[in-house]
């Protein structure tokens, strides 16, 4: 959050009296947020909010709808440096709202390279950033589309990798890993984005024999099923498989209630989970009280992603291109009756039923069973949570205030101050608006009106 940092340093005073802000300063304020940049002074917008003949905010709205994608996905006005400014800066301040950005280590360090070559690291904010700037602005859209987004950039035909800096050709031939048709990460100025078919690519491996690695696929559900966020949040080592026990992807569900819901463990309160413990488990975590708290709410949730697993590829023996992929498991088993209590081998091969549970910002229960992934993301979406959340992440980029959404009634929460409360409220009634009208360039607008957005604390 540099660029907001800097901001309010530029509009506050040597004493730290909290002033209204002139016209001017105000669009200072929203012009740098919304591009990284201080406005040229020869600038017309700069010269008619200077003059009062353009309120500030309206000159910022006319800025961030210069930045619409077309109906491609690509930046409307391609030409406007302005424009593509702006595309970059929201883009990135995406970027910053998700737990991971980077690639875990399936097998090698070498693999974890070859990740970074393959697959842009963006990938996921991209759907943020279509909410935001697609012509028809739509929050939903994060979630209910199976989608694979991708970037366009300057060099979208690169033919060596971005973080190896190895050739194609390295990652195309060999008879131990994918043969063929692997597009490395676009690199380059941000231009927008396309949305491509999803891609497989024929394996025979001494490891894994014969099979279908993806390369670019999307399990449901927007961003949270996309196979690169996944990578990015799974942390699946080699040869893993869900058990329901020990091995789960939990730390993807983890993932999805910090990203969309803007909820860290534990989700629930200490009572919730003692219905869960199981004394004679041989899963010392169901044991206790304390753990099953937290693995209540994730491992039920991460259970609707048990049948990806991580593959990892290598040409030759164990140099060359080394990359890392996702593949899907057939469903070849009944479902389970209940959260198991040991360790299932069939586990990954059951149908993909989850729960997702936590406390809502109310502090209701939220118990709800799921069926796979794009079931979770739905009703994720009929939560105010999700709405609430998008709000409480502009919120904090636009007035630098992390406002507290969660469950505030739970007994062993300390109560919120008389400004935090309040900050709790107005970021509620934003998430709410935004529930209805489901419209984000409206609801920065909506921020960017607020009385103490137009002061030099910013909300504070």
């Amino acid at each position: 959050m540099r660029i907001f940092t800097a901001v309010l340093l530029l509009f506050s005073n040597a004493a730290g009296a909290d002033v209204a802000l002139s016209n001017l300063a105000i669009y200072n304020r929203c012009h740098a947020q919304l591009t990284g940049e201080r406005p040229l002074l020869s600038d017309s917008l700069t010269q008619q909010v200077q003059a009062g003949t353009l309120d500030p905010i309206a000159a910022c709205t006319t800025i961030l709808n210069g930045a619409l994608l077309n109906s491609s996905g690509g930046l409307a006005n391609v030409n406007d440096a302005r424009a593509k400014k702006v595309l970059r800066t929201l883009h990135n301040v995406h970027g910053s709202w998700f737990a991971r950005t980077d690639f875990q280590q399936v097998f090698s360090i070498n693999s974890q390279q070859g990740a970074q070559d393959i697959y842009d690291s963006s990938m996921p904010a991209l759907y943020f950033t279509r909410a935001l700037l697609a012509p028809t602005s739509d929050i939903t859209s994060v979630l209910n589309t199976s989608d694979i987004l991708k970037p366009v950039r300057t060099n979208s035909t690169t033919d060596r990798g971005l973080a190896s800096n190895m050739p194609l050709s390295e990652y195309q031939v060999g008879s131990y890993g994918v043969s063929g048709g692997i597009p490395f990460a676009p690199k380059g100025e941000l231009l927008g984005m396309q949305t491509v078919a999803p891609l497989s690519l024929a394996y025979n491996s001494q490891y894994y024999g014969s099979g279908t690695a993806r390369v670019y696929a999307n399990a449901g559900g927007g961003v949270m099923g996309n196979y690169v966020y996944i990578l990015q949040n799974a942390s699946l080592p080699e040869r893993f498989t869900a058990d329901g026990g020990l091995r789960m992807p939990r730390r993807w569900a983890r993932s999805v209630y910090h990203d969309l819901l803007c909820r860290d463990l534990p989700l629930i309160r200490a009572a919730d989970s003692n219905p869960f413990v199981a004394t004679g488990s041989s899963i010392a975590f169901r044991q206790s009280a304390a753990c099953v708290r937290c693995h209540a709410s994730m491992d039920r949730m991460a259970s609707v992603i048990r049948n990806i697993v991580p593959k990892s590829f290598s040409i030759g023996e164990g140099v060359g291109g080394a990359y890392d992929f996702l593949d899907t498991v057939a469903t070849s088993s009944t479902a389970e009756s209940a959260w198991p209590t040991a360790s299932d081998s069939n586990y990954h091969r059951r149908p993909t039923n989850g729960v997702l549970f936590f406390r809502n910002y109310q502090g209701a229960l939220v118990d709800i069973n799921v069926t796979d992934a794009q079931n979770l993301a739905n009703q994720i979406l009929a939560q105010d949570d999700f709405y609430i959340c998008m709000a409480k992440r502009y919120y904090r980029y636009l007035t630098g205030v992390d406002a507290d959404t969660g469950d505030i009634g739970d007994p062993d929460r300390a109560p919120l101050s008389t400004a935090d409360m309040s900050h709790r409220t107005t970021v509620i009634n934003l998430g709410m608006t935004l529930k209805t009208n489901r419209d984000v360039r409206l609801l920065i607008r909506n921020i960017m009106n607020l009385p103490s957005y137009k002061r030099s604390a910013a909300g504070q």
